[in-house]
């Protein structure tokens, strides 16, 4: 499982769009870009904004830092708009990243599925079988700093 962070100290713009971001790791070597999805809280209670993001973790790119862009501008929970400033904030985030498939063996389960198969195609080495791509979830929460 990876991890990620948003960056401590982000600098507000003086107009949109917002770029936000931080350090991300999937910790799997062959994962090599994720899409992340986050959501920015500042304030508390009826005077809490939110605003809604999407970035992009790319492996070498940004000093391996995922990116992403959002307004300035949000939402307060009875459905007015409120806009992010100079203080402390809370980020919210899930990067989805798609981790390759690869073949392994297994001998069993590899002669129950060419069992299967006999009418269709066979397969070059019988004793492997393809374990397919995984989708993975990393979330992280932590506060910052806007100024």
């Amino acid at each position: 499982m990876g991890f990620g962070r948003f960056d401590r100290r982000i600098q507000l713009p003086s107009s949109d769009p917002l770029t936000v971001m931080g350090p991300f790791d999937p910790e799997d070597h062959e994962v090599d870009d994720a899409d992340v999805l986050f959501l920015i809280i500042q304030g508390r209670g009826a005077n809490s904004t939110v605003v809604k993001g999407r970035g992009m973790w790319e492996r070498g790119q940004h000093d391996d830092k995922w990116v992403g862009e959002v307004s300035m501008t949000g939402a307060k929970p009875d459905g007015s708009p409120g806009t992010l400033t100079p203080g402390m904030a809370r980020g919210i985030a899930l990067a989805v990243v798609v981790r390759p498939g690869n073949l392994v063996q297994d001998d069993a389960l590899a002669a129950e599925e060419a069992k299967e198969a006999q009418s269709g195609p066979t397969q070059t080495a019988p004793n492997l079988i393809f374990d397919p791509p995984q989708v993975e979830g990393v979330t992280w929460c932590a506060n910052f700093l806007f100024q």
